[in-house]
């Protein structure tokens, strides 16, 4: 077993450790920029924890989720306040896992840039990256931070340039981070726009490589454990049945501050994370 990793106390959905299989299961529990609510390194536990509590049959897959190939390899271990060291342990441990299929619970959205960068670097493939969020991230740096969660796009954008990426669900910005998002050619979707026509949801999932999935592009209401919440937000089933369509290789989902299995956003995010598994197990 890699030393980098810490065994979870209860694997996603009782699937098996360390088994070099097609989806691979990593936590990576690192929070050190989020700027109003905190706590996504407790996610990863609090919702594999919550996913004891649910079924593991999917009606909208017609699948049991253990019967996938699938794998829980447990926590990276991070290094608080440290994103380059963070990126250093996570680059190890991708290396020597090498997945085929990712499924990362994290974590903050900075995860996405070391999980990206890997990929970029390993697997030398064109990326398209959809990213939902209600923020556009695009800070060139925040609070003297360049690697702040709040600029997190800017250093994707940096690596995969604005032809390969798409945003879905953007509802809030400074003005400024907004006018540079337009400048840089980023293609990026409203909340209000998809409410208005959610064939948007499907057409962009269908061409994603990689999707991140930040809490707070849902409705408070659904969500009210998340680093940023915003209202006026995306339903999460609308977002599941487009994500159906989709086959891509790795999904992220960030921005989770639950710390309790019993919290509704564990529950809901133990239900995505159900769905994702079989997803990728395509």
């Amino acid at each position: 077993m890699l030393s980098e990793l810490l065994i979870p106390a209860y694997p996603m959905f009782q699937l098996p450790l360390f088994k070099r299989k097609k989806v691979i299961i990593l936590g990576i529990p690192y929070d050190s920029s989020q700027t109003f609510a905190v706590g996504s390194r407790f996610a990863p536990d609090a919702v594999r924890l919550a996913s004891w509590g649910l079924e593991e049959f999917s009606f909208l897959q017609r699948k049991d989720v253990r019967n996938a190939d699938a794998s829980d390899w447990g926590n990276i271990v991070t290094s608080p306040g440290d994103f380059k060291e963070t990126q250093k342990r996570i680059n190890q441990v991708l290396n020597q896992i090498d997945p085929k299929r990712l499924l990362v619970l994290g974590g903050e959205h900075t995860i996405t840039l070391a999980t990206i960068s890997w990929l970029i670097h390993n697997k030398r493939r064109k990326i398209y990256l959809v990213l939902l969020d209600a923020h556009n991230d695009f800070e060139q740096h925040y609070l003297g931070n360049k690697w702040s969660h709040a600029c997190v796009l800017r250093r994707i954008f940096e690596i995969l340039g604005p032809e390969n990426i798409c945003v879905l669900g953007l509802r809030t910005s400074s003005e400024k981070a907004l006018k540079e998002l337009e400048e840089s050619g980023i293609k990026y979707y409203t909340a209000f726009e998809i409410k208005d026509n959610e064939s948007i949801l499907q057409s962009e999932l269908k061409k994603a490589d990689v999707v991140s999935i930040d809490f707070d592009v849902f409705d408070p209401s659904f969500v009210p454990e998340t680093s940023c919440p915003e209202p006026f937000g995306l339903d999460p089933f609308v977002v599941v049945k487009a994500l159906l369509k989709s086959r891509p290789i790795y999904i992220d989902l960030v921005e989770i501050t639950c710390s309790v299995a019993t919290s509704p956003t564990a529950i809901l995010a133990a239900g995505i994370a159900r769905e994702c598994i079989l997803i990728l197990d395509h």
